[in-house]
């Protein structure tokens, strides 16, 4: 029997972003559960052509709206690109917008779109979460975009490779608090037509994958750092168990500056503990969202061991910050550079905030000796490997692309000598 032929998820490389202005609204209540956005993307033509294609899943984009437009800094008389034809590919989840107009090799043209969206409840893309407090239900509104869910919150290039600048905002019942990965600039502006919410705009971001943009929508409590960069965020019940996150995280955060001799590059950093979290954390860049048992512990509740988890999801998280935030490997297929990293180095960080819990020694336990008997399974694969679909990359998040990843990491600190292996990272992150 033939083989069914292997489809090419891989958008072209014609056009690629350059700044994303993103605008939304998320209703957070039942019976709704939608949301509304635009998106003006400013993108760079590599190559003469006749197509822009980009990632869009899951959501209704306004095709009468829909417009090109080449861009002039020095003027507003920009030239409208005339477009012939839109389509969704499903299989591929692309939007294919095709012109009339020819786009130029070295020009920049501006892609508006509108478009609405469903907050699911899949704990992926844009998507609703709850808790209850007595017999009230309180809805959030927050995201998850590792690794290909960016897509399905607004439309956009959404391969790690194609980092782009981000100008959030962000439309939000007065009654609740937005968060991105930037700090908000100025006051909360009304929104026309709206009278219960109000507009929260964000400065604009260093250039990032779209796997690393966040938003929430909550009515969270917040504790800060003496400077007021470091934040942590939970429910109101369960703020207090936030105090040992906050207590190490600023010291992990400066630690990991002083081990790669690069400062953090953004200008705060918020962690979120969220009631509904499929992963155990996602290291978006300045916006670190949780599930609630990896960042609150309560002294004299909480276990020894729970502790422990703490430190390390929030030492490995805040590793990313560096390894996969500021360095990032351009297709999945390396993910295991990502995630081996942060899972070697997060023990280095946690060894420097709690020494007597002997961090590097338990290495060898947990990580070392654990994938040995995984790697000698016949379900194991080569830590780089070869990925295209979506459900291929969600695969490959894995202990062997984690442990056995961070295992050979540690080898190379070992035969290398440390001030070699460190030396080696900083030139690493500062040539990419």
């Amino acid at each position: 029997m033939p083989t069914k032929k292997k489809i090419d998820v891989r958008l072209p490389k014609t056009v690629v972003p350059d700044l994303y202005e993103l605008w939304l609204t998320p209703f957070i209540w039942e019976g709704n559960f939608t949301f509304r956005g635009e998106v003006k993307i400013l993108i760079n033509v590599t190559k003469d052509t006749n197509n822009v294609t980009l990632h869009a899943v899951d959501m209704k984009i306004d095709e009468g709206f829909t417009s090109i437009r080449e861009f002039s800094a020095k003027n507003n008389k920009t030239k409208i690109i005339g477009i012939v034809e839109q389509r969704n590919d499903t299989d591929r989840q692309f939007h294919v917008i095709r012109t009339s107009n020819t786009l130029k090799k070295g020009k920049q043209y501006v892609v508006h779109l509108k478009f609405i969206g469903h907050l699911n409840d899949y704990l992926q893309g844009f998507y609703r979460s709850s808790y209850t407090v007595g017999n009230q239900t309180r809805w959030i509104a927050t995201t998850q975009f590792q690794p290909t869910d960016a897509r399905r919150a607004f439309p956009c290039f959404d391969e790690p490779a194609l980092k782009a600048k981000f100008q959030i905002n962000i439309a939000r019942p007065r009654n609740m608090t937005s968060i991105s990965n930037m700090p908000r600039r100025g006051e909360p502006m009304p929104v026309p037509g709206l009278d219960s919410y109000q507009w929260d705009h964000y400065e604009r971001s260093v250039p990032m994958s779209t796997y690393l943009v966040a938003f929430i929508v909550s009515d969270f409590d917040v504790r800060k750092s003496e400077d007021g960069n470091f934040r942590v965020w939970a429910r109101h019940d369960a703020i207090n168990q936030s105090q040992y996150s906050l207590d190490i995280g600023p010291k992990i955060l400066k630690y990991f500056e002083d081990y790669f001799k690069i400062k953090f590059p953004l200008p705060k950093m918020d962690m979120v503990a969220l009631p509904d979290f499929s992963a155990g954390a996602m290291e978006n860049w300045g916006l670190i969202t949780y599930r609630e048992t990896a960042m609150l512990y309560q002294e004299g509740i909480s276990t020894r061991g729970s502790k422990q988890r703490v430190g390390v999801v929030v030492s490995h998280e805040l590793a990313h910050q560096w390894f996969g935030n500021l360095v990032t490997p351009s297709w999945w297929t390396d993910l295991w550079l990502n995630e081996g990293f942060a899972s070697y180095i997060e023990y280095i960080g946690m060894d420097a905030v709690e020494p007597t819990w002997k961090a590097l020694e338990q290495f060898v336990v947990h990580e070392l000796q654990n994938v040995f008997s995984l790697d000698a399974l016949e379900s194991s694969h080569p830590i780089s490997i070869e990925v295209g679909h979506p459900d291929e990359i969600g695969e490959i998040f894995d202990k062997i692309s984690y442990g056995k990843g961070a295992s050979i990491i540690r080898m190379m600190d070992h035969f290398l000598t440390t001030e070699v292996f460190k030396r080696g990272l900083t030139n690493y992150l500062n040539s990419k």
